[in-house]
Formats: C-alpha cells, structure tokens, sequence
C-alpha cells in the first residue's frame, strides 16, 4: 500500500549550471593543487 506524501512535491530551480561552477571555485579553494605538479 502506497502513502500518500503530505504537501507538494518540492520543486528545486537552481541554476545548475552556476551552482556547479560555485562549488568547483568552493573546493580549489580547499583542494591545495601544487602537488600535482
């Protein structure tokens, strides 16, 4: 037997394009990249 979900569906409208490119910049900051070289 299915429930059935209280409230709606939440509806996510990121911009995942940028929020991508928000957490990439967020870990090159925490992410050291000189011992790669």
């Amino acid at each position: 037997m299915k429930k059935k979900r209280w409230g709606e569906k939440y509806k996510d409208n990121r911009n995942w394009r940028n929020y991508n490119r928000k957490l990439v910049r967020r870990g090159e900051a925490y992410i050291s990249l000189d011992f790669i070289e």
